[in-house]
């Protein structure tokens, strides 16, 4: 075989698999109720309630005034791999959250590699599906464990649009001037996160020992952290443009994913949004 036929074989694996999980994420999007369209504004007597150090950080994010959301989606840019001796990956993701059922589809694909994946959190379930050329499965993992790990993420994702804190019965603790917990919980499972902020109020790491790491099959504990190096203003708010996901399952902690750009933020989208 020629490089030519080669390079055409890997782009038609490419489409097929980018194809066949766009389908199964928009699939798990179709089982959810209509989403409801709040209207009222987030207010400073709101603000008010929460502690000082979570006030400063709403207040720099620039939620006030903003009008509450019941879901978003995001398109990110970046790269990705599978143990922290494996070679980088490019990649695109595009997610849907919905917050009123608790609920995200994260859809991911390589960038000239023919790669693609869904990982979802719906109905309390989570799950994570990897495939390559659409036949050979690299990943699908699910349980009590994922059902956990993927309220965490869902809890995480948040960072990435900051009116969305305010539709969910989050829990907010503060613990120093710079530090402050965060809890949620759904459908009988209940997730933590500490939460480092800057003097200014941005977020500059969110860690949680809640979620568990798939290692060789195996389940483990993770101290799962997204520490944030750079902020842009999107659509009215101040998000994280440049962060990193950081795996800590055995006291040799390592970055997995890193994100460098966000393409688009949309709110009260009812599927993923266009890249």
């Amino acid at each position: 075989m020629n490089e030519a036929t080669r390079n055409r074989h890997v782009f038609i694996g490419a489409l097929a698999s980018y194809a066949t999980m766009a389908r199964r994420a928009l699939s798990y999007i179709e089982t959810l109720p209509e989403p409801s369209r709040p209207v009222t504004l987030i207010t400073e007597r709101e603000l008010e309630n929460l502690p000082p150090v979570v006030q400063r950080y709403f207040k720099f994010s620039g939620v006030l005034g903003k009008p509450r959301i019941d879901s978003f989606g995001i398109v990110m840019e970046g790269r990705i791999r599978q143990t922290k001796d494996s070679k980088w990956m490019s990649m695109v993701s595009r997610q849907y959250n919905s917050l009123s059922h608790r609920a995200r589809v994260y859809f991911v694909c390589g960038k000239g590699t023919p790669m693609s994946g869904v990982d979802s959190y719906v109905n309390g379930k989570g799950r994570m599906e990897i495939k390559l050329f659409n036949l050979v499965s690299i990943a699908d993992v699910s349980g009590p464990e994922m059902d956990k790990s993927a309220l965490v993420t869902f809890l995480n994702d948040l960072v990435f649009c900051p009116t969305a804190y305010f539709s969910l019965p989050v829990e907010w603790k503060q613990i120093d001037t710079n530090h402050a917990s965060i809890s949620l919980s759904n459908e009988s499972i209940t997730v933590k996160a500490t939460i480092t902020f800057g003097s200014d109020g941005r977020i500059v790491n969110w860690e949680s020992d809640d979620r568990f790491a798939d290692v060789n099959g195996e389940q483990r504990r993770d101290i799962w952290s997204t520490p944030v190096e750079r902020y842009e203003k999107i659509e009215g708010l101040c998000v994280p443009a440049s962060a990193h996901a950081v795996h800590n399952f055995d006291g040799n902690a390592y970055t997995y994913v890193e994100l460098d750009k966000i393409r688009n933020l949309v709110c009260n989208i009812d599927t993923l949004p266009d890249e």
